[in-house]
């Protein structure tokens, strides 16, 4: 990255050792060369080439590890004062270097494109992209005055002209005006329309009305009038009629099918019957050259055939022989001619089975064009299908899915005045509101009393108003609600907005009180009225600085005093003991002190953190906890955290964390180095550094230098290492070791074992015999290495050599087969050469003799080979019409194939709606289905912590536990509070675990709610369980706390938490002690204890 961009009169005032060598930039991350000059960091990588570096001031070269960064340059850099780049456009700012990236991000000064830059090429300051998009672009948006369409202006001419459907206009028959252009085919409707002036038919005519000529639509309400006994007399024949075409319709379903199945095997067929004519051209081919070349020879034969002039008789007896040759020759040509004539027949064969197939084919596509025609009529019939589906899809006033799926997240309502509002992808919803800055959302309603006021709030993300683009505004929009009537207007309720941080640290809140004057506060008239509220409520770029959105969720708190309204509600009669200490309102979900009073739940959950007294508390002076054990430390309580970090009397953990000891940070070294037994230490025998607590199995088993004491002679202080050395038979120096004599493999005649003094003394006494014995031994292995090698060489030439010689042979084997096959062409080729001299002399002689009886066998003969020849001329006119015809019939087949495609296409498509249809109607039940379970649980589910189980069905539901069907049934969730944990009970009618087939078990879940992230974690509430006995005699009771520690009460991760509770609730023999179960009927009490959530 090059330098700092700066204005060109900073640029001047600026020293020149800051300014890069390279980009002439103010230097960003400078980097310093040997020879005392700055480059940027960016420039240096760029100049960089293979790890060397050429300064471009005196061309010197470095080694790119001789660059160093100079922070103290940097530092200097950083520290400059600048104005910002478009200080010509007129922006006054003035700061350090190091924040003018993120001011340039900022500055309204910077030129930019338009928003809609693909159409408005203008360039404009940021500061006037507001002004340019309200006023200037031709691509900003304008409203349609009739269909409220937003589109570019620079459109919404055409879009008058050409598209708008909501813009008036007359209808050229019956001049109506202001009529909607949308409308206007309705309104010319000849069966649903309304033109008086419109011609219509009469609706019966395609059930036999003999009246045809269109009509005015008055002329047609008199037709009706008059001739409806008529009209009626023609249904019952058209009803009759339409049945016969539906079981014509049924009928021709299964002919679809086989069609389909016929056209498979007329492919197979055509596919044969392509491959046999082929074969049939290419021997034919054949037939005719060989035909041809008879046909020459035969020519040349009776042309030589002439009557033959007088001969020598000395000649007679040669020539004789020379005719029997001829006849023999003849004779070949005969049987050659009767070969061919068995050929063309069996060709004619051939040729009629190919009309027939041709014929039978030209039946199967006749009756293909009728199936085809079947089917576009049923293809007609399945298109009407369709559209009356879809016709009665959209007619049958059934929810869009999106809509009933939006209804599984619908909020619970508050009666309460207290509103709490989770607004889930916020991320999203704000990008969303930058993009369309009208853009805004609507809360649940809320509710000041089951009887009281109405009222909602509406948030936009990017502001409204004077906090357009700066602010969150938060809006209060009271609503139309049933009991208007009944209270006090205009609303003058104080309203507060909260936005939640959800660490609990620094929640932002907002109130204002109602104007009287104002209409957003008189009765509605219509859904809602104006909102009002706080444009200013909260700066987007402080939404970062807390814990305000977690996990893409924000939640919103609206809080009305409700505290006057006891007169709204005209109860100023009503007990006092009904009423809120608090508020003077009717108890809302009462709670009562141990004092005996009673509030609402939301009068004691409405508290909020005193941040006043947090910061009095924090500034308390106090000593250090670790006080009693010699800390001396005195000082403010928000400094105390700081110091807990460095206190010397803090007990941590060791830091080997298989140690697992405390210890005071102040004796951490003296552990480390002395106590911890996970310390490293050396080895006093081989140096290694070894765990304390491994060293004694070290020493036992590892070590190579522990000492050790040889088994043989006692001798000890011997290295682990050095006792095989000291064993060993031949360099030992064990004085009690036996061994044999080294030599003894070689020769040695000595070979009772003997003691380290015998076995030195005998080597020293024998010592010429044992160098006798070695140079024997080597020359032995010298002569067996030479053999080994020889031997290897010479099979390694073997192995070279053989595949050598067997490809020779091949070869050889080869050249003498393929000279033997030359010689016997050869020889062939001088036969053949022979007899067609010998023919040729016979012919003259044949010539000479003249028989004139032979001379009128070859001319029949010659006639023979003529008529053969037409007959081939003719059997040649015919193959060409035959391959005619299959080109034919295959530019048949294959438009057949493409119609037989594109039908299947069809069918495919029409089938693919159906299952559309059919999967959006599906789709529609099993939404439909989750909205009754919904409305279902909605009406079971409480939300003041008491649950009322009713089990129904109790026999089946037991047999089936016994049986293992279904061994546990789950209640409906309920809730502690209206926006409280999410709970329910699982019940095990066969038992769990230690009550398994003895007791009933009973458990308590906690599932994962939406308002999870505002709780506190883990639960704690006393849960207590009740068996009713409906004779109100002897319940069964069982309470338990829940065990902070356990996963079963820590915020959920999944749907459920692990299930915790009693898994001996109730003996089952006691079920038939009491009216525990009454009409197949049990009843279960869950009650939390919620008086200090």
């Amino acid at each position: 990255m090059p330098g700092y961009h700066l204005p060109d009169d900073d640029l001047e005032h600026i020293s020149p050792k800051y300014i890069c060598k390279h980009c002439h930039l103010l230097l960003r991350d400078p980097v310093q060369t040997p020879c005392a000059h700055f480059y940027c960091r960016g420039c240096f990588e760029h100049l960089k080439r293979d790890a060397v570096f050429k300064c471009q001031i005196d061309d010197e070269e470095f080694s790119a590890a001789r660059i160093f960064p100079d922070g103290c340059v940097k530092k200097e850099i950083q520290s400059l004062t600048v104005h910002c780049l478009h200080i010509a456009h007129g922006c006054e700012w003035e700061g350090k270097i190091s924040d003018q990236e993120e001011h340039l991000a900022n500055c309204d000064y910077q030129e930019i494109d338009c928003v809609y830059k693909d159409k408005c090429k203008t360039k404009l300051l940021k500061k006037d992209l507001a002004q340019h998009l309200e006023k200037e672009c031709s691509q900003r948006k304008a409203e349609c005055e009739h269909c409220r369409q937003e589109l570019p202006i620079s459109e919404l001419k055409d879009h008058y002209k050409n598209t708008c459907q909501s813009l008036p206009v007359r209808c050229i028959f019956c001049n109506k005006k202001d009529i909607p252009r949308g409308n206007m085919e309705a309104h010319r409707d000849p069966e649903n329309g309304d033109c008086e002036e419109s011609k219509v038919p009469c609706p019966f005519r395609l059930f036999g009305c003999e009246t045809t000529e269109e009509m005015k639509r008055s002329e047609r309400r008199e037709h009706d009038e008059n001739l409806v006994v008529f009209h009626l007399g023609l249904l019952p024949s058209f009803v009759l009629r339409l049945r016969d075409q539906l079981g014509f319709f049924v009928s021709e379903i299964k002919p679809l099918r086989e069609g389909v199945a016929v056209m498979g095997r007329l492919k197979s067929t055509v596919s044969q019957l392509v491959s046999q004519v082929t074969a049939v051209v290419r021997e034919n081919g054949s037939i005719q050259d060989e035909l041809h070349d008879l046909r020459s020879r035969l020519m040349h034969v009776e042309d030589t055939l002439v009557e033959p002039d007088s001969v020598p008789t000395g000649q007679h007896g040669s020539l004789a022989a020379q005719y029997q040759q001829i006849t023999n020759v003849l004779d070949d040509v005969k049987r050659a001619i009767s070969n061919m004539q068995g050929q063309f027949a069996n060709h004619e064969f051939l040729l009629t089975e190919a009309n027939q197939a041709i014929h039978e084919q030209n039946n199967e596509i006749v009756w293909l064009k009728r199936q085809d025609e079947r089917n576009r009529e049923l293809l007609r019939r399945l298109q009407a299908k369709v559209d009356s589906m879809e016709e009665a899809t959209r007619t049958t006033n059934l929810p869009p899915v999106a809509a009933l799926s939006s209804n599984r997240d619908q909020e619970p309502y508050s009666f309460d005045g207290v509103l709490l509002w989770r607004i889930s992808n916020v991320s999203a919803k704000i990008y969303d509101s930058f993009n369309e800055p009208e853009k805004s959302y609507y809360s649940p309603p809320f509710y000041t009393s089951r009887q009281g006021y109405k009222m909602c709030a509406r948030i936009y993300l990017n502001g409204d108003g004077t906090g357009k683009g700066t602010h969150i505004s938060l809006f209060f929009v009271l609503m139309r609600g049933e009991y208007d009537p009944l209270l006090r207007w205009p609303f003058r309720q104080k309203v507060t907005f909260m936005l939640l941080d959800q660490n609990n640290v620094e929640h932002v809140i907002d109130a204002f009180r109602p104007d009287p004057n104002s209409s957003s506060f008189h009765r509605p008239r219509r859904e809602t009225n104006i909102a009002s509220g706080c444009p200013l409520f909260f700066p987007l770029t402080e939404l970062n600085k807390h814990a305000y959105i977690k996990d893409e969720v924000m939640f919103i708190k609206v809080i009305v005093d409700c505290s006057d309204l006891l007169e709204v509600l005209h109860l100023e009669g009503t007990d006092p003991k009904h009423l809120c200490t608090k508020c003077n309102d009717l108890l809302q979900e009462p709670k009562q002190t141990s004092c005996g009073h009673r509030y609402c739940r939301r009068c004691i959950d409405s508290v909020f953190p005193d941040k006043f007294v947090e910061r009095e508390i924090l500034q308390l002076v106090l000593h250090c906890p670790r006080f009693e054990k010699g800390c001396q430390w005195i000082g403010q309580l928000k400094h105390r955290q700081d110091h807990d970090h460095t206190c010397e009397f803090v007990e941590i953990p060791c830091l080997h964390s298989n140690c697992g000891t405390m210890v005071q940070r102040s004796d951490l070294a003296s552990h480390l180095k002395n106590d911890c037994r996970y310390r490293e230490e050396l080895c006093t025998y081989c140096g290694k550094r070894i765990l304390v607590i491994d060293m004694t199995d070290h020493h036992q088993t590892d070590c190579p230098s522990y000492p050790q004491s040889c088994p043989e002679c006692g001798k000890e202080d011997i290295p682990r290492c050095q006792v095989s050395v000291h064993l060993d038979s031949v360099v030992g120096d064990c004085q009690e070791m036996k061994t044999v004599c080294p030599f003894a493999a070689m020769g040695c005649k000595e070979i009772k074992p003997m003691r380290f003094n015998e076995r030195k003394d005998h080597l020293k006494e024998y010592t010429p015999e044992h160098m006798t014995y070695l140079l024997q031994h080597f020359t032995k292995l010298s002569s067996l290495v030479s053999r080994t090698l020889n031997s290897a060489s010479s099979s390694n030439i073997n192995d070279l050599i053989v595949p050598i010689e067997k490809q020779l042979d091949h070869s050889i084997k080869q050249i003498g087969a393929a000279l033997v096959e030359t010689d016997a062409l050869k020889s062939r080729g001088d036969q053949q050469e022979s007899r067609i001299k010998n023919l040729e002399k016979a012919v003259d002689h044949f010539r000479l003799l003249g028989d004139s009886s032979d001379c009128n066998e070859q001319l029949e003969l010659s006639t023979k080979v003529s008529d053969q020849a037409a007959k081939i001329a003719d059997l040649e006119v015919f193959m060409i019409e035959g391959n005619k015809n299959d080109e034919d019939l295959g530019r048949q087949i294959n438009g057949l194939k493409r119609e037989n495609e594109k039908f299947k296409e069809v069918v495919s498509k029409i089938q693919r709606r159906l299952e559309s249809i059919e999967h959006t109607l599906g789709l529609h039940n099993v939404l439909l289905a989750d909205l009754e379970e919904q409305v279902k649980q909605k009406e079971v589910s409480s939300h003041n912590g008491i649950l009322l189980w009713k089990i129904s069905d109790f026999a089946r539901k037991k047999q089936d536990a016994l049986s293992g069907r279904r061994v546990s049934l789950c209640s409906p969730p309920f809730y502690a509070s209206s926006y409280g944990y999410k709970m329910c009970v699982r019940l095990y009618l066969n038992g769990d675990g230690m009550g398994k087939g003895t007791y009933i078990s009973l458990f308590f879940v906690v599932m994962r709610g939406p308002y999870d992230a505002l709780l506190r974690w883990p639960f704690r509430q006393k849960v207590t369980f009740m068996l009713l006995d409906q004779d109100n005699v002897e319940h069964v009771i069982d309470a338990f706390r829940p065990d902070p520690s356990s996963d079963s009460f820590q915020r959920p991760r999944r749907e459920m938490n692990i299930a915790s509770g009693c898994p001996t609730f109730c003996h089952l023999s006691e079920l038939n002690n009491h009216a525990y179960v009454r009409d197949d009927t049990m009843f279960l009490k869950v009650m939390i204890d919620t008086t200090d959530i």
